[in-house]
């Protein structure tokens, strides 16, 4: 007698196969996707703290003197015929962010970074570093003036707090005024 099919044993193998299959491949895929998450943020978050750092830097650089000394939040460049203020700004449920007013274009300030809740980033001002400040200048005005830079940044204050969303990264810069 010649019977087509299959016995429930070996339905039962290929079922059990299957399932530890599809489970090892969806852990994998989830993995993967974690991994895509946090490059993203991490991406953004790095993006943000360089375009933030390259302005800075571009205006002490260009700068004549600064008038704020020792450590503060905010810090003011002094040109020829205008100021530019820098001004770290923690609004309590917010993004914290780093304010930009040049008084050459407009009094109106400029946020440096992207201030949205999800996507955006979170920036902190009050880090471990000389004062728990932002900004911290030394040396004697109108000679070689120092200005260090320090905060932390992080994912947008609204982001999912899963693993794979937590990114919190400190950046730091000095930069000197040049004399001419």
């Amino acid at each position: 007698m010649n019977k087509k099919g299959f016995t429930l044993l070996e339905l039962l193998v290929v079922t059990a196969i299957l399932g530890i299959l599809i489970g090892v491949a969806s852990n994998v895929f989830l993995a993967v996707l974690r991994s895509q998450n946090k490059t993203t943020i991490t991406n953004e978050v790095r993006q943000n703290a360089t375009h933030l750092i390259d302005l800075f830097e571009r205006d002490v650089r260009s700068a004549e003197s600064v008038d704020e000394l020792g450590a503060t939040d905010v810090v003011t460049l002094n040109y020829s015929d205008y100021t530019v203020t820098w001004q770290c700004n923690m609004p309590p449920g917010e993004n914290g962010q780093f304010v930009r007013i040049d008084t050459s274009v407009s009094s109106d300030p400029q946020v440096v970074t992207n201030t949205e809740p999800v996507t955006g980033v979170d920036i902190n001002c009050a880090t471990e570093g000389v004062g728990d400040t932002a900004f911290n200048v030394s040396g004697l005005s109108g000679k070689s003036q120092i200005i260090r830079l320090d905060f932390k940044i992080k994912q947008g204050v609204q982001a999912p707090t899963r693993n794979d969303y937590n990114i919190d990264l400190p950046f730091e810069t000095t930069v000197g005024i040049r004399i001419f």
